[in-house]
């Protein structure tokens, strides 16, 4: 057996295994008698066919179509237990030659990790309340999020809703008014926006200023250049204003929060004011808590990764592609989008075009996955024992109310094993947040930064709770429960 090793990539090796022709005339043979036993050769009884015979009969290709796979798995795992290459993630037959018989394999080693001193590591914490100046910007935010259009009595100004009489017409060379009609209309409402003018250029501006009632006369002329049918020519606009329509802010009141808070019941407000803004403000604060911490953490991730050396295959890239594929197919199908085909279809790419479009979110999936579990293992970091029992605790009971859901339906699904994937999964996750508050807790400067996930936003009972998945990401990162495909690991 000839062998030949090269580095393919970062974390892949090629390798070029050219067999010895006594290894492929023994898996030849073996074939060649499993045929023998189907094949009915004038002459020869059934099982009694000399090889050679099967051999001219059947032909070599045919054979070694026969015995490739075996063979080729075989002489890998050979190599694998002769060499020492490392741990591998994946190993792919890259091409195959009959004559003589040579394997090319592709074997993804396992990502490699060395992490940098970390100690002198520091991330500059943000501030986690609202300044005075955001909250000024949160409730104009908030009001023009609830506003509504009304009439008014004012002049026209932009982003006004305009209802005109108007009526349009060419004008020939001498500026004399023509029988062509561009547009004649009652009733004919336009909004005044800056990013999407009307034609032709300048249309807006007459309208600007006018007033209910009022009426108006002028030309505007229509660019050479001018995509429309009447490019280069003039135009003679009659109109009247005959309503003018303005998005109104609500007051900063009870009644506003209570519908921003969903505790609106058919008498409107039911708690003053004060209430609904520390809910109200408290819950920001927590969103914004809760986004800080990404960032910090992203920070303190990014200048860990400058200093520590990471190597992984393409195969690991996939591998984590193929994962979140996996987990937008079940964000749609909570959607009501069964059908992620259609989803292509309708945003217009191909299953290639979309797993390309993940690889940078999966990068940098992979690259904190491999920073995190080396800092974990570095600093020892463990799941307490009181966890442990609550995790426990919790696996136990999803578990059993999962086996009266259609999944304990399914054949090979047992209650032991689907506590015992809900609580590994459970724990891998646990571990990662404390890996991750731990790494912040180092490089920050303060406790202050950190966001404790098990603090529960202060609120009063509303007649709306907040949604199932605003209480998942409140909820403590020590017994997460995250989502994920039970049915194969339960089995």
């Amino acid at each position: 057996m000839k062998v030949q090793t090269g580095l393919a990539a970062s974390r892949e090796l090629r390798v070029t295994i050219e067999l010895d022709e006594t290894a492929v005339e023994a898996a030849l043979r073996d074939a060649a008698a499993q045929a023998a036993q189907t094949i009915k050769i004038p002459g020869f009884r059934k099982a009694k066919v000399p090889y050679r015979v099967i051999e001219r009969y059947v032909g070599r290709p045919a054979l070694l179509a026969q015995v490739h796979e075996r063979l080729a798995q075989e002489t890998i795992q050979t190599y694998l237990r002769k060499n020492d290459v490392g741990n591998t993630e994946n190993a792919a037959v890259e091409s195959i030659q009959d004559d003589p018989v040579t394997y090319v394999f592709q074997l993804a080693l396992e990502p490699y990790t060395s992490l940098g001193d970390c100690s002198a590591l520091r991330v500059k914490p943000r501030a986690l309340e609202l300044t005075e100046e955001e909250r000024e910007e949160e409730k104009i935010r908030l009001q023009g999020r609830f506003a509504v259009p009304q009439e008014v009595e004012e002049a026209a100004d932009w982003q006004d809703e305009v209802t005109l009489n108007v009526k349009s017409v060419i004008l020939d060379e001498e500026a004399n008014v023509t029988d062509e009609v561009i547009l004649e209309e009652e009733g004919w409402q336009v909004v005044l926006e800056k990013e999407e003018m009307l034609q032709p250029p300048g249309l807006e501006r007459e309208i600007i200023g006018l007033t209910p009632g009022q009426a108006k006369t002028f030309d505007l002329a229509y660019p050479e250049d001018s995509a429309s049918v009447y490019a280069g020519k003039h135009a003679r606009f009659d109109l009247r204003v005959v309503t003018v329509k303005r998005h109104v802010n609500p007051e900063w009141d009870a009644k506003l929060l209570a519908r921003a808070l969903n505790d609106t019941g058919d008498e409107g407000a039911e708690r003053p004011l004060a209430e609904y803004e520390e809910v109200f403000w408290n819950r920001l604060n927590h969103e914004r808590a809760r986004r800080i911490f990404q960032e910090e953490l992203d920070e303190a991730f990014g200048a860990l990764e400058e200093m520590s050396i990471l190597e992984y295959s393409r195969f690991s890239v996939d591998a984590q592609v193929d994962f979140l594929v996996s987990q937008r197919r079940r964000e749609l199908e909570r959607m009501g989008l069964r059908n992620f085909e259609t989803y292509l279809h309708y945003t217009q790419q191909t299953l290639a075009d979309f797993r390309k479009s993940l690889e940078p979110e999966a990068t940098t999936i992979l690259k904190q996955n491999l920073l995190i579990w080396d800092f974990i293992e570095r600093n020892k970091i463990e799941i307490s024992a009181d966890q442990q029992e609550r995790l426990e605790r919790q696996a136990a009971e999803q578990a059993a109310h999962m086996m009266n859901s259609d999944i304990g339906q399914r054949e090979g699904v047992t209650l032991e094993g689907i506590t015992a994937s809900l609580l590994q999964h459970s724990m891998s996750e646990t571990l990662g947040y404390l890996g991750r508050n731990a790494l912040l807790e180092m490089c920050t400067e303060g406790v202050h930064s950190m966001v404790q996930y098990d603090e529960k936003l202060p609120v009063m009972e509303l007649a709306t709770r907040v949604s199932n998945e605003e209480e998942e990401e409140s909820s403590d990162p020590s017994a997460p429960m995250a989502e994920f495909d039970i049915a194969q690991d339960a089995a």
